[in-house]
């Protein structure tokens, strides 16, 4: 009786405390409160060697299940140890044992199938050392309520709308809706949108809130995961699983012109061809991050941590085997791998080692080239170091130990705690890598590391190849046909680079495109020399002369330039009282053959204006020079500058004829004021300035005006023989003065390297 006594004394302590030590065996104790344990030690001192005990937490709300929750865990070694058992007794199911490292938090509460909906706790130690210990927090959940997630819109939206895909193209932002099925709302507690929160995950990024908005920068499938805890800080037991397929371009191999240097006037033929490239929904997870692994501070440790969100999983799914994880990889460099700690934690709290440091053993080495430096040099290449449970052989720090090897080369290792530490992890969620300094010695980097699954551990590997929906080349000037809407025959006539475009749009609505370029030679260059297309001379006449007579022969050549005109597009611009227009005219090229500004055959223009004596009108080249082509002239004449043009090689100057000027005449300032220097490229912009100064308010039209460029060459002349009365060998018309018949022949060189021979008898 003076036990049972003590015991509702006890009770009715803990229940007006709320806090317990575990010192002895507290047998059942019936609470909804939150209630704090510690172990023997209590919050400040350690726990004791060689305990051996149990207490068991049951809900004294009706349908509640108790949960415990780690706040503090520093237990001594692997022999200290706590189990946790699905019942109010140790008979019941094993929930789980923790121990020295394998958890830093947990939360456990009883199952679902545990009617009574208690925990039993046992703690043991031996006698081998103690440490700071434990602290744990029991209270009562209620069972939760079903909660499903539910998409309620998108932007774009699925196609279908019911379980259909999100199609894009890359850099697309999509915003999603989401909200909350309550199918037993106030069966227990009350449920609401209100009261719930929302975390959407997607493509390794997390969002709070309803409705949020992510952008897809790279090709790829992802699934969008809503994640719903409610009140009770139960969650949906469904996975969302809207898809997005993020369209790859496709690989334009095979595009391809039949020739890709040719000369002007060729014929090229040019062949689109493309592929759609395969995606697949992503798997595992990668992040990269360099982060610098700080030194430790002096008697002290630092750990500095870096995760991955992994979704794609089933809900609730977790580690079953260890190869349904593939591998863990980090790609780094530390100056010591013996004072490092590099942890593994899965989203249920689990940890295990997959490097320990090996301080005291006087094994260490590099992780990572030697001259790679931390905070003291700027990051440079790591090694990457992977851990497999299938993995065979030794651990870094084994391989380190072996003689002669002072760096860890990358590749496999063994790690050194089992993948079996992982068991009965959840997939989806939060995995954590925690990289621990022992010591105030070294520093390294951590640049990005990885966990990869095998495709067997998903649910399925979905893939998508994007659907062609057009092909074409763009128009271009010198297409001459097409064949289908992939094949096309082009001609160009103009020499330098010519870009042809092939563009395609896929079923997603992305278009994409490749560009082909056709080096165009002209017809001056020496691969290309059509002599024929530069210049001629018509057939030189024999003739007769009388014994001690002399006559003049004349060699001629008929230029074969074609004339390269560029027209002003703007036509009908007006030209206002008191006001300057300023007409701008492109030159883009003079080919087939280049030219200079020297080479500028003709400024034509037309003008209609009822008083033409109020205009100036100048011409300003691309170098910024300007000529004065006709100032106050035409007077009494309306319009008389329709059809007229200007032309250094014109006899009549327009200061001198007589209006309307319909023809062509010499400008009133030289041509050689814009072509003071030779060999000037005419590219660029041309200006035709047209000032009306006069005083009768009276506007015209600028209807047109037209830049025409021809190409001149330097010719060279050789007659022989020059022993037969030739007056000069190197001029177009010598005297001759044969003192018998004899034949004569020319030889005419232009300056693009033609030559043309003729003959003729005296």
């Amino acid at each position: 009786m003076k036990q049972i006594f003590l015991f509702f004394i006890l009770l009715f302590t803990i229940n007006l405390n709320a806090q317990i030590l575990l010192n002895t065996n507290l047998g059942q104790i019936d609470t909804c409160n939150n209630v704090i344990i510690y172990d023997s030690g209590g919050q400040n001192s350690s726990y004791g060697m060689n305990e051996n005990y149990t207490v068991t937490f049951c809900p004294t709300t009706p349908n509640a299940r108790i949960q415990l929750e780690v706040l503090l865990w520093d237990i001594n070694d692997q022999f200290d140890l706590m189990c946790l058992y699905d019942g109010n007794s140790t008979s019941a199911p094993l929930l789980n044992c923790f121990a020295h490292g394998s958890v830093t938090s947990f939360t456990n509460p009883a199952s679902v199938n545990n009617t009574s909906g208690c925990i039993t706790i046992t703690w043991t130690t031996n006698g081998s050392g103690t440490a700071q210990g434990w602290t744990i927090e029991a209270s009562c959940q209620l069972p939760c309520q079903q909660i499903t997630s539910v998409l309620t819109s998108a932007t774009p939206a699925p196609v279908p709308l019911n379980n259909g895909y999100i199609d894009i193209c890359p850099n697309e932002t999509v915003t999603f809706s989401g909200q909350g099925s309550y199918p037993e709302n106030n069966l227990l507690y009350a449920q609401a949108d209100s009261t719930s929160t929302f975390v959407w995950t997607i493509g390794g990024v997390q969002y709070s809130g309803q409705t949020v908005s992510h952008q897809f920068p790279n090709p790829g499938g992802y699934k969008v995961q809503l994640e719903i805890t409610d009140a009770q800080g139960c969650k949906n037991t469904t996975s969302l699983d809207q898809r997005v397929r993020v369209a790859p371009p496709p690989i334009f191999t095979g595009t391809t012109a039949n020739q890709n240097t040719i000369c002007v006037g060729d014929t090229v033929i040019l062949q689109g061809f493309l592929n759609q490239q395969t995606e697949n929904f992503a798997t595992g997870g990668f992040q990269v991050d360099t982060i610098l692994l700080e030194d430790a501070p002096q008697n002290s440790s630092l750990t500095q941590t870096t995760t991955i969100i992994i979704d794609g999983f089933l809900p609730g799914q977790t580690l079953n085997n260890v190869n349904e994880l593939g591998s863990v990889c980090a790609t780094l460099e530390h100056d010591r791998s013996d004072q490092i700690d590099i942890e593994l934690v899965c989203p249920s709290g689990q940890i295990m080692l997959l490097h320990q440091n090996a301080l005291g053993t006087g094994n260490y080495g590099f992780l990572g080239p030697q001259t790679a430096g931390g905070s003291y040099l700027p990051p440079q290449a790591g090694y990457t170091y992977c851990w497999t449970p299938t993995a065979v052989g030794n651990t870094i720090t084994d391989t380190i130990a072996l003689p002669s090897v002072f760096i860890a080369p990358p590749g496999i290792y063994v790690p050194d705690q089992s993948f079996t530490n992982l068991l009965g992890c959840e997939l989806n969620g939060i995995w954590t890598l925690n990289i621990t300094d022992n010591l105030h010695q070294g520093d390294g980097y951590l640049y990005n590391w990885g966990i990869g699954f095998p495709a067997s551990t998903y649910p399925s590997t979905e893939s998508f190849v994007p659907q062609t929906i057009t092909r074409q080349w763009l128009p271009h000037s010198s297409i001459i046909s097409n064949i289908g809407d992939s094949i096309i025959t082009v001609v160009p006539t103009e020499a330098g680079t010519v870009a042809y475009t092939f563009m395609t749009t896929n079923d997603y609505g992305c278009s994409y495109d490749t560009t082909i370029t056709v080096n165009v030679t002209p017809l001056t260059d020496g691969v290309c020399r059509d002599c024929d297309s530069v210049f001629t001379i018509p057939h030189l006449q024999d003739t007769t002369i009388c014994m001690g007579g002399s006559v003049n022969i004349h060699a001629s050549v008929v230029d074969k330039f074609p004339i390269r005109s560029f027209t002003y597009a703007a036509s009908g611009q007006p030209i206002l009282t008191g006001d300057t227009l300023h007409a701008k005219l492109s030159v883009t090229n003079t080919f087939p053959f280049p030219m200079t500004t020297n080479e500028l055959e003709s400024v034509c223009l037309d003008i209609d204006h009822d008083n033409p004596e109020d205009l100036d009108i100048y011409l300003r080249a691309p170098t910024g020079l300007r000529i004065e082509l006709s100032t106050d002239n035409g007077v009494g004449t309306p319009n008389a500058y329709a059809n007229t043009c200007f032309s250094p090689t014109a006899t009549t100057n327009i200061t001198t004829a007589t209006p309307p000027y319909t023809g062509t005449y010499l400008p009133e300032q030289s041509f050689n004021l814009i072509n003071i220097v030779n060999n000037i490229n005419p590219i660029g912009i041309w200006i035709l300035e047209i000032r009306e100064d006069g005083n009768f308010l009276s506007d015209g039209v600028l209807k047109s005006w037209t830049l025409n460029f021809k190409n001149q060459h330097t010719l060279t002349y050789v007659w022989t023989p020059n022993t037969t009365g030739l007056s000069c060998t190197n001029c177009p018309n010598p005297t001759v003065t044969p003192t018998t018949t004899a034949n004569y022949i020319v030889a005419i060189q232009s300056s693009y390297g033609c030559i043309k021979r003729d003959t003729m008898t005296v």
